[in-house]
């Protein structure tokens, strides 16, 4: 009878534990979507809401953040207006909201084919290289029973631009600001003042929680920096110093935790990009960068 009873426990016991395991795995694939929050795809591409993992897979958006991190500089120079499409679609897979199903949309092949026939030339040359999953052979077409991020209509305007111009900052955020003129391209290579107005745009929340008088002026000056003309022409343009940035940093690193669903500081806003007021930072081609407090009241 003992034996009996102690079969029948077990019994139990292992039913209980194979329909647990059965419901953690059923858990873990049918999360539902979540919004896009990494800062390289956010409001970028044209969709808001991704489900994880990837066919890398990450499970988290900070796992992608740093995957995508190194591309982040191609995707902003606009060597293809595919290259962002691409990276985010298949590493933050499309999922839209109340469809009762796990499929989620990888881009699709022309889109891929698209990004690599613009940027893989100059990707290689830095040193890049395509991963097997990024293969555009394993992604699928235009058939009408699959569904996949399709490509943009590709431009034939000069997206690198190399010559520094100063012009009225049309930013919303930005014009309060004690300066009136900004430079583009940027030091991020964004020449693009939609994408540029979108990205930044990404802090307002973090701007309207008064986390620090100087954010403002930072996103500014670091997304279109400020044009002073100084005493040499060959430098219109000045960013805002690294002080500013540490201030800013050490003010708002809460809220941006927050605002961000846990993702680390922005390289973009990394202090020691931006020289110090007590130095010029000197760039590769051996120019010097010279850098803005805030004006005394501002």
């Amino acid at each position: 009878m003992t034996w009996r009873l102690f079969l029948v426990t077990l019994t139990l016991l292992t039913t209980h534990r194979i329909l647990a395991q059965e419901e953690e795995i059923v858990n873990s694939t049918t999360s539902e979507c979540e919004e896009v929050m990494v800062p390289m795809c956010r409001g970028l591409v044209e969709y808001n809401y991704t489900r994880l993992p990837n066919r890398f897979n990450h499970t988290t958006q900070e796992q992608v953040y740093w995957a995508l991190q190194p591309w982040w500089p191609f995707m902003d120079m606009g060597c293809s207006d595919n290259l962002r499409i691409f990276l985010c679609a298949l590493y933050l897979p499309r999922c839209t909201p109340g469809i009762p199903t796990l499929a989620t949309d990888l881009p699709c092949r022309k889109t891929c084919k698209k990004a690599k026939s613009r940027c893989g030339a100059i990707i290689g040359h830095h040193g890049l290289t395509w991963e097997e999953e990024m293969t555009c052979e394993t992604l699928s077409g235009f058939k009408k029973s699959q569904s996949c991020v399709k490509p943009k209509r590709e431009t034939n305007k000069k997206r690198r631009q190399q010559i520094i111009e100063c012009q009225p900052n049309p930013l919303p955020m930005c014009q309060h600001m004690p300066y009136t003129l900004g430079s583009l391209p940027n030091p991020f290579l964004q020449n693009d003042l939609d994408e540029i107005g979108v990205e930044i745009q990404q802090y307002t929340s973090m701007v309207e929680s008064g986390c620090s008088t100087r954010l403002s002026f930072l996103l500014c000056g670091a997304f279109m920096p400020f044009c002073i003309h100084g005493p040499s022409q060959d430098q219109p343009y000045v960013v805002p110093c690294r002080e500013v940035c540490q201030q800013v940093q050490h003010d708002c690193r809460r809220q941006f935790h927050d605002a961000w669903g846990g993702l680390p500081w922005p390289s973009k806003l990394h202090c020691h990009r931006y020289p110090s007021h007590t130095s010029n930072y000197l760039q590769d081609d051996n120019t010097t960068v010279p850098c803005s407090m805030p004006p005394v009241g501002f």
